[in-house]
């Protein structure tokens, strides 16, 4: 697998602990191979902003980029995920969304920005870790609410996911949703994400007791 903007490779040495056989970390002239948190993490040093291309054409199985795309020049968009996806039949990809607010944000987008430059692709999005993550304190809420995977239809990637059952999102407006702790923010209302985290827990328990009746 490959991480485009891999930081210290945390997430590359996580996988590779979880059985990747070959990971390989592509960030900004200020990273080196030195800062690799695994010395088998291979590292080359890339202008994010342009494109980016693995050693002799190299495809891998899974590509990803965390919450580093609002980071780079907004008309480098289009280029940026044309490089995940030149990468792999499977992109996990997550930007920070719009007003989310933080150091050197420059592009922070709503999330159906980002779905139509991957459907434009041909990528699809699957959103198979909100429905998990959502609420979970323990997560960032920026990983809850912003990360999604992207396929390329047709792939083998593509079949398997769904001959299991799991089918892309038909409607990419959902992607939107704003996460508590994120709305809290816009409306000043700094108590509101343990209010809702309560009410949503409520909430559940009053379907659990139904259910049991």
């Amino acid at each position: 697998m490959v991480d485009v903007g891999c930081g210290r490779g945390t997430w590359l040495k996580a996988f590779k602990e979880s059985g990747a056989q070959k990971v390989v970390g592509f960030d900004g002239l200020w990273n080196t191979q030195a800062n690799m948190a695994d010395e088998s993490i291979a590292f080359y040093p890339v202008d994010l902003n342009g494109p980016i291309e693995a050693p002799k054409g190299e495809k891998f199985d899974l590509s990803m980029s965390l919450e580093v795309a609002e980071h780079l020049a907004p008309s480098s968009s289009e280029t940026f995920v044309s490089s995940l996806t030149d990468l792999a039949d499977v992109v996990l990809f997550g930007a920070a969304f719009s007003n989310q607010g933080g150091e050197n944000y420059l592009n922070e987008r709503p999330h159906t920005f980002w779905a139509s430059i991957f459907l434009f692709r041909n990528y699809v999005p699957f959103d198979m870790f909100r429905p998990v993550f959502w609420g979970d304190d323990e997560i960032e809420f920026w990983y809850q609410q912003n990360t999604f995977f992207y396929v390329r239809q047709g792939s083998d990637a593509f079949e398997r996911i769904t001959g299991n059952g799991i089918l892309p999102m038909k409607n990419i407006s959902f992607m939107n949703c704003v996460h508590p702790y994120l709305y809290g923010k816009y409306i000043g209302n700094p108590g509101f994400r343990k209010s809702a985290g309560f009410a949503f827990s409520a909430g559940l328990s009053a379907v659990r007791r139904w259910f049991k009746k």
